[in-house]
């Protein structure tokens, strides 16, 4: 019997392993961009050249498995130079929301749209979708870190090891991570929980990793590159929000509680962080 599958112009997953997965824990499944032209090296460092300077970050690949201070080297490179020279510069670089491109953008809808659907209202729906390529020199690590999105990882050239694990009930260094993360952006954790899954992807392979799964990620020889499909939905940017309103209060040194031990008062201050976000925007802009 064939496994029936959620097929988009571009992924293939299995419906009830995406049922069972989502927002619980990370699973694999496949694609077939390996060999898509919006891919190639050129065609990534004309993007990099496009990018403004805050949507790229880079260092240098040869770092440790555990980064606990968040402070990688960098190479004094541009962004199209780290590209083209990705074989033998020994740096690792994300070119982040990619789908200002209309071409990346259009893709992304045709990842995402249909699992979006599926998906469904759980968790108050779909909000909003963000694209990520992530270009690594051979032999490169990414240390152990969290991400804030559900994650539907696309790896396109390259071997690379993917190592995800989930924070314990008891264990309070998944909070302690994510309250490091939405203060000051410090994105590395200290350790890998016991029992990570390791998955050794292959282009064409793909994962989705849960929001805040604590990952790290080993490449080999030759060059690695992926792309990174973020979905948000409203609970998740209620929780983001109300980390963030969290981490101004702690820094007024006034009390906070842990995220869902008072739901009416979690509603109330991820609702001021949205209204004080907008009134930012609206200032900047006027």
């Amino acid at each position: 019997m064939t496994t029936p599958t959620i097929a988009t112009p571009h992924v293939e997953v299995d419906p009830n392993v995406l049922d069972e997965g989502f927002s619980r824990q990370d699973f694999p499944l496949r694609h077939n961009l390996a060999d898509n032209p919006l891919f190639s090296l050129e065609a990534i460092a004309e993007l990099a050249d496009s990018m403004p300077e805050g949507q790229v970050e880079h260092n240098l690949g040869d770092l440790p498995e555990e980064l606990p201070d968040g402070a990688p080297p960098q190479a004094d490179l541009t962004p199209g130079e780290i590209a083209r020279g990705i074989e033998t510069n020994r740096c690792w670089m994300v070119l982040k929301r990619i789908e200002f491109n209309p071409q990346y953008r259009e893709m992304l809808q045709s990842l995402l749209g249909p699992i979006a659907e599926r998906v469904g209202p759980r968790e108050g729906g779909a909000t909003r979708f963000e694209a990520y390529i992530v270009l690594s020199a051979p032999n490169s690590t990414t240390p152990v870190h969290i991400d804030p999105e559900h994650n539907f990882f696309m790896h396109i050239k390259g071997p690379k090891r993917f190592d995800v694990g989930s924070w314990g009930d008891d264990d309070e260094s998944g909070l302690t991570a994510m309250k490091r993360y939405y203060g000051d952006n410090h994105r590395y954790v200290d350790r890998m929980p016991d029992g990570a899954n390791s998955y050794n992807l292959e282009p064409g392979d793909g994962l989705y990793l849960p929001p805040h799964a604590p990952h790290m990620v080993k490449t080999f020889d030759p060059v690695a590159i992926s792309l990174s499909c973020a979905m948000y939905t409203k609970e998740l940017e209620d929780l983001v929000s109300l980390f963030r309103m969290n981490s101004q209060l702690e820094k007024m040194r006034l009390p906070v509680a842990p995220p869902g031990r008072h739901p009416t008062s979690d509603r109330a201050k991820a609702a001021v962080w949205r209204n004080l976000r907008k009134a930012v925007r609206s200032v900047s802009r006027g």
